[in-house]
């Protein structure tokens, strides 16, 4: 195992202007926060304010004039502006729900200031539509479809099964305790949605025209001594499987398989939330519904939001 020094070995002026630099072309926002630079860099935002006198002027420092001027706008924002930019947050995360932790890893706009114009994070949330998560922590009760929802999100952003831990930082915005006390053990929870995966893979299965002609050939072969309930029961089953691929909602189980198909990845830019900030996957209809393109695995792919927005209800590309 290779380790690494999480800290500067050498906290000169030189060094730790190149390390902002360094930060700014990874973090990629029209305004480099103090907490999006703590999260990303070897050296803590307070150090570098008392450094240089300030985070503006150490911005400016670092050449990076077009950071600074973006930080000073936020100052200068009306509380209106402020509230539209907490907006896309929800996008980003998938949730309404919004954390302390959310804004610090979305939001172009520090915590700090939201305090400063709302009287605290929270209420800036509220203000925006949104949902302070921390409201949740011991009066929600998740149902079973909010928590696999999150595990989906969580398990597509990792491309793998998600450890416990992992549950209480973004993308997740379900806590792992709120897991524990629904089915008693992280495994179960993960056993969970995984038989949850099944049954809605079970109840996907492709029905072509030919195998429901074929399904009615063999009942009109049938002995008459077949028992009914049995015969009554594959019609049923022909029946659910229509219903899944006549419906536009796309379910849990058959979204993850999708994804898990298309490693969790966009097939067509090959973004995925483990490498990309804030991409968001979506299990897109090749053929679109609009068009009379069917909810089934083999019409289905994963795109990015972006890639799927863009795509609109074309279906050339």
């Amino acid at each position: 195992m290779k380790f690494e020094l999480n800290r500067l070995a050498n906290y000169s002026d030189d060094n730790i202007l190149a390390e902002i630099k360094r930060v700014a072309a990874i973090v990629e926002k029209p305004a480099l926060t103090k907490e999006l630079f703590t999260k990303h860099s070897l050296v803590h935002s307070s150090t570098v304010e008392k450094r240089f006198g300030g985070w503006i002027p150490a911005l400016q420092k670092a050449g990076l004039q077009r950071l600074a001027a973006g930080f000073m706008r936020v100052s200068q924002m009306s509380n209106e502006d402020i509230i539209a930019e907490l907006r896309p947050v929800a996008e980003k995360v998938g949730s309404k729900n919004i954390s302390n932790t959310h804004l610090k890893e979305f939001c172009t706009i520090s915590v700090s200031t939201l305090v400063k114009r709302f009287g605290s994070w929270q209420k800036a949330v509220e203000a925006a539509g949104l949902i302070p998560m921390e409201y949740n922590k011991h009066g929600k009760r998740y149902s079973d479809d909010e928590c696999f929802e999150n595990l989906l999100r969580v398990w597509t952003y990792y491309g793998r099964p998600p450890m416990y831990k992992e549950m209480s930082s973004p993308p997740s915005t379900v806590g792992g305790k709120a897991y524990m006390l629904r089915f008693g053990y992280w495994n179960k929870a993960l056993k969970a949605f995984v038989d949850k995966v099944n049954s809605d893979q079970n109840d996907s299965i492709d029905i072509s025209q030919e195998g429901l002609q074929e399904s009615a050939a063999e009942q009109t072969k049938l002995e008459p001594q077949t028992d009914v309930k049995e015969r009554k029961a594959r019609q049923s089953q022909i029946q659910i499987s229509r219903k899944q691929e006549d419906r536009r909602e796309i379910s849990i189980g058959m979204r993850f398989n999708v994804f898990h198909r298309d490693h969790f990845r966009c097939v067509l830019c090959g973004s995925s939330p483990a490498t990309v900030l804030g991409c968001n996957l979506h299990a897109d209809h090749i053929m679109p519904w609009s068009k009379g393109g069917k909810t089934t695995y083999v019409n289905l792919r994963t795109l990015c939001a972006t890639c799927n927005i863009g795509r609109g209800n074309r279906f050339s590309d």
